[in-house]
């Protein structure tokens, strides 16, 4: 009987064995054979990803390849653009120095055969170029809409032939910002539009010029100025801080119109003019040149150096008679339209364009020199384009003959200086003449704020949010 027990153990164990392979068939044939499938269908997957992997990767090596070709092609290319330059700059050079050495006169002349010579704005008078300096400017006079610009190499003088500057002055140098000026001497401008009207005996010369060239080494504004600019900032800063572009110093610099005064004929009586806000004017006297009298008129601060001290200088300030509407108003103005505008003139590009644009303007010029040149008869007695020479800009102009033998020019380096009374003037080495500048204005605004600037701008307060 024992033996038939372990005969039915052995059975029932070969049956449970039996029905657990069994379970693990049907679970694989219905389970495993999905995870079969998706498994194959990932490996095709990645095959495929695989075979895309390996197109990009040899796209894209491709690309770096034709890439690095590239490269090499620019720098072969920039290498014969540089070796080109250099081949050509040295035969520029080399042509240059044969010039210096005995070609430079033929070269100076060509330099306007092309062009009439351009004729200044006042009656009987043209321009003369100037070649005082060997670093010729490539563009000495450049035509604009309301007439010729001089640039620095350029004169304007009495009579029909070109002269040179060499001429006229040795020894020019033009300042530059370490320039320091004399004793500086303030005068009231006048309270009104009338002038010392010239004697029988003196000749009124003048000149008349919208802007400038060249710059001079100095700086003045009036406490007016600097106060409304100070209050604009501030309401910038405090009211529209997204418009406030941070305090910037009031504009006071100066032109410097340089003005070469040979005629010996009689005491001269000197008209500067000019529309420019600042503008200081460098008189060069020759021998036996008397000036009588000076009148500076500008639409801000006037300056003048070389006036003999005997002689007598008046200021017009031109903004004085300004009306609401601008300088274009000239009926506002009344009798003082002392607005110095130029007469048209045939060579103005504006004139030759003649379109709409350029008829309103040329209209308004003519009318404006019509007004002023009423006034001008009024207060000196003669037309407003007599003995008197006019042009957009420039930056020397010679009034009366050339003269016998170049006149010795005389520097700016400390000259003394009559000009408009303000209340902030600054020359001197540019570093202080910046400092002293900048210190004036941090003061105003110190003093307007009532302690550091920085107030305005408190820091930042970050508040926990609940």
């Amino acid at each position: 009987m024992a033996w038939l027990r372990v005969v039915q153990f052995v059975l029932e164990l070969i049956h449970a064995l039996s029905d657990i392979e069994l379970r693990q068939m049907v679970r694989y044939f219905f389970m495993d054979k999905n995870q079969a499938r998706f498994r194959e269908r990932l490996e095709r997957m990645e095959q495929a990803g695989a075979a895309q992997q390996k197109q990009k990767d040899e796209a894209l090596r491709a690309v770096r390849q034709q890439a690095a070709m590239a490269s090499r092609k620019r720098m072969q290319a920039m290498m014969v653009l540089i070796l080109g330059i250099l081949i050509v700059g040295g035969a520029v050079f080399y042509s240059l120095k044969g010039l210096d050495k005995g070609e430079g006169q033929a070269a100076s002349g060509s330099v306007f055969a092309q062009a009439e010579p351009p004729k200044s704005e006042g009656s009987g008078l043209v321009s003369m170029v100037e070649l005082a300096r060997e670093d010729v400017e490539a563009q000495p006079i450049e035509a604009s809409r309301a007439g010729n610009i001089f640039r620095a190499l350029v004169v304007l003088a009495e009579g029909a032939d070109e002269v040179g500057l060499r001429a006229v002055a040795s020894g020019f140098e033009p300042p530059d910002a370490q320039t320091s000026l004399g004793a500086l001497t303030m005068l009231d401008q006048n309270e009104g539009c009338t002038l010392r009207p010239p004697a029988s005996s003196e000749k009124v010369v003048g000149v008349r010029v919208e802007s400038f060239v060249s710059t001079a080494p100095f700086y003045a504004i009036f406490d007016q100025n600097l106060i409304a600019t100070v209050q604009k900032a501030l309401t910038e800063a405090t009211q529209e801080p997204q418009d406030f572009g941070g305090f910037e110093p009031v504009e006071g610099s100066f032109g410097l119109t340089t003005v070469w005064l040979t005629d010996t004929s009689a005491p001269l009586y000197v008209v500067l003019q000019t529309p420019e806000r600042n503008m200081m004017w460098n008189l060069q006297l020759a021998q036996g040149v008397s000036v009588a009298h000076v009148v500076m008129i500008s639409r801000n601060i006037s300056a003048v150096v070389g006036v003999p001290e005997a002689a007598g200088v008046e200021i017009i300030r031109v903004d004085d008679y300004m009306p609401d509407r601008g300088y274009s108003d000239m009926a506002a103005m009344g009798e003082c339209m002392v607005f110095p505008w130029r007469a048209p003139q045939e060579r103005w590009l504006a004139v030759q364009q003649n379109n709409f644009g350029a008829r309103e303007m040329v209209a308004l010029y003519a009318e404006g020199h019509a007004a002023y040149a009423a006034w001008y008869a009024r207060a000196f007695g003669v037309s407003a384009d007599a003995n008197t020479l006019a042009a957009m800009a420039a930056a020397h102009v010679l009034l009366g003959p050339r003269p016998a033998m170049p006149l010795s020019y005389v520097p700016l380096e400390g000259r003394a200086v009559r000009m408009t009374r303000v209340e902030n003037a600054y020359h001197g080495r540019e570093a202080t003449r910046q400092a002293d500048i900048l210190r004036r204005h941090d003061t105003l605004l110190r003093t307007v704020i009532g302690g550091d600037v920085g107030l305005l701008w408190p820091a930042t307060v970050e508040r926990s949010q609940p």
